[in-house]
């Protein structure tokens, strides 16, 4: 527990809780960084010498003022976690006027088709992160880095080094201000990154709910994949033939436009113990609020059960013939105890040849990054009112059908 009684969900670093402190001392943290649109829209147009933010995912500004309005009304954030907030969004309106303007300078990224992606699903710590990093690690696909996804295109300028520092700030920052979110997510502007993040720019998308607690605000599935489009078109043009392998865990409960948009994909569901993935799932969820905020509930955290219904749903409509047959499952456990097997056996799958140095990549990849390297992610159910053996039962039927190993 902090000061007064209220939950405190790790301990802050002096630095952060010194930071937060002027937010205090200016009246709130809402006076000291405000987040106000018009201000950050003539930031991105002063920074950048450019005005068009482009159309191409719809209405985007009146998304961004909903979005702006619900974190004000609920999200409870304190400084530091608005300034990383409006920092993201001036980040992501300079990123949506470089798009905009790649598009003008250079017609032919309109015309990119992005051909047969390799999507990567399955809810959250079932290790949807280690198998993109891992495919990555294939000269034939590409995941989009952290780093680039900033801003993409031949506009926004700089160095790759550059890029790569700029990046650091939005990404790296998370665990300097809360050091116990790298046993969770080491998370790298040079690491392949969950689309979330290719579509924050859209403000329509999974990532806002994520990093704050505004349930009156509702994500653009859409408007966010018309972006998320928009940016890969970007960065495939002009360069070398490579298939796309994008992850998020959101693609499950939204197949049916993943395969409106995009028919030939090659989706890989990654299956683990529900129980172990929503107990663990809500402390992921709780730490990336936290980041931001000292008000974070973890009952509620915990409660938020949206995963399963969509779990139950995907293997029910599966069985029933509704979605394409282009759907992979690993396993977890599988993944962990022979990484490069695991892969081996989803190429085949697709069809796609597996080679020997892919191989040996992975298996030097996963002997440099062991786990529980970066500390040990410790949680329990009963820390955020999770029942196991309600949970359990409720899932027995989709651990069944899919003989997923309980833990």
């Amino acid at each position: 527990m902090a000061d007064g009684g209220r939950f405190e969900l790790y301990p802050r670093p002096e630095w952060v809780r010194h930071f937060n402190a002027m937010g205090d001392a200016a009246g709130g943290a809402e006076r000291l960084v405000p987040l106000d649109v018009d201000a950050m829209c003539q930031s991105a147009v002063d920074s950048t010498g450019l005005s068009d933010f482009g159309d191409l995912d719809g209405d985007w500004l009146t998304r961004l003022k909903a979005l702006t309005a619900a974190i004000d009304d609920s999200a409870n954030m304190h400084a530091l976690g608005r300034l990383m907030t409006r920092a993201e969004m001036i980040r992501c309106l300079r990123t949506r006027l470089w798009v905009t303007e790649d598009r003008r300078r250079r017609p032919g990224v309109a015309d990119e088709t992005i051909a047969a992606p390799v999507l990567v699903t399955g809810p959250a710590r079932s290790g949807t992160s280690l198998l993109l990093e891992l495919l990555d690690l294939d000269p034939a696909l590409r995941g989009p880095n952290g780093w680039e996804i900033a801003d993409p295109g031949a506009v926004g300028g700089g160095s790759r080094e550059e890029r790569i520092d700029r990046a650091a700030g939005e990404y790296e920052l998370w665990g300097d201000v809360q050091p116990e979110f790298l046993a969770i997510h080491d998370f790298k502007a040079v690491y392949p990154q969950e689309c979330i993040h290719v579509q924050t720019p859209s403000f329509a998308g999974m990532y806002w709910r994520m990093a704050a607690d505004i349930p009156t605000w509702a994500p653009d599935p859409m408007a966010a994949m018309k972006f998320h489009r928009a940016v890969l078109q970007a960065l495939q043009h002009g360069q070398d033939p490579a298939t796309w392998v994008l992850k998020t865990p959101v693609y499950l409960g939204t197949l049916d436009l993943v395969f409106a948009l995009y028919p030939d994909a090659w989706v890989i569901h990654n299956h683990r113990d529900p129980v172990k993935t929503t107990v663990s799932g809500a402390s992921t969820l709780a730490t990336v609020r936290w980041i931001r905020s000292d008000d974070v509930d973890p009952a509620a955290v915990g409660s938020d059960d949206g995963m399963c219904p969509i779990m139950l749903n995907v293997m029910r409509r599966r069985v029933a013939g509704e979605l394409p047959d282009r759907i992979i499952d690993v396993h977890f456990a599988d993944l962990l105890a022979d990484p490069a097997g695991a892969v081996e056996r989803a190429y085949a799958t697709m069809g796609r040849a597996f080679t020997g140095a892919h191989a040996d990549a992975i298996r030097h990849y996963v002997a440099n990054r062991p786990q529980g390297a970066l500390g040990t992610h410790s949680y329990t159910a009963e820390q955020f009112g999770i029942d196991k053996a309600a949970l359990r039962e409720r899932m027995r039927p989709y651990t069944d059908h899919y003989g997923i190993r309980l833990e």
